[in-house]
């Protein structure tokens, strides 16, 4: 279960936060994150990842009760998976080859 509660709505290298964020996910739920850009959403993901180590300065981020800073990358990498909006972070040739 992934539980995020109070998390700041922040872009990278932005502390200007708008609002929080809380939501919970139970073990083999999928979600979408939709949003205005710069508010946070792939930060977000790239925190529960593990790609971006950083912890938020407010709020909580938990994986099965745990903190995500006492999760090794084995445990984060089975557990979360990230699929960026840009299609040129997946393929590298034409869409159609």
């Amino acid at each position: 279960m992934i539980v995020v509660q109070g998390v700041p709505r922040e872009a990278p290298g932005d502390r200007h936060t708008r609002g929080a964020v809380s939501f919970s996910l139970q073990n083999g739920q999928h979600a979408v994150l939709t949003g205005a850009c710069n508010t946070g959403k792939t930060l977000l993901c790239l925190r529960l990842s593990g790609l971006v180590k950083t912890e938020p300065d407010e709020g909580e981020i938990l994986l099965d009760g745990r903190p995500l800073s006492a999760l090794t990358e084995q445990a984060r990498a089975q557990a979360v998976s990230y699929v960026p909006s840009d299609p040129a972070l997946l393929f590298s040739g034409a869409m159609t080859s």
